[in-house]
């Protein structure tokens, strides 16, 4: 692996994430004082305020998952998850060298080079 994400930039998106509602909890509380001012339920508004804070937690907690998980794609994470992007090289190649040789053993001349061609 050649390139990886910064670490003071996984560092601040983690952070982020955690420190995030903590800094947007003023603004879901404004929704709901809009909300009753406005005449509307204030039940209401503050399901929709509560839905709105999990949405954007989530919306950022899967983008940073998400960024790890581009950061290596076929690095196994968990031991539960499986490993979909799995790279099978040697299973590959074994199955190749299977082919070539039972192609080997069913020409009727065996491996011709260049240099032994008519």
């Amino acid at each position: 692996k050649e390139y990886r994400t910064p670490q003071v930039f996984r560092a601040f998106s983690r952070v982020y994430v955690l420190i995030m509602p903590v800094l947007y909890g003023p603004y879901y509380a404004s929704i709901v004082e809009e909300a009753e001012q406005s005449g509307d339920d204030p039940d209401r508004a503050l399901l929709f305020a509560i839905l709105f804070a999990c949405a954007v937690q989530l919306a950022s907690a899967g983008l940073v998952n998400l960024m790890i998980a581009l950061e290596d794609p076929f690095a196994q994470k968990t031991r539960f998850a499986g490993n979909f992007d799995r790279i099978r090289v040697s299973e590959i190649a074994e199955a190749t060298r299977r082919h070539l040789l039972l192609v080997e053993q069913q020409a009727p001349d065996g491996w011709v080079t260049a240099s032994r061609q008519p």
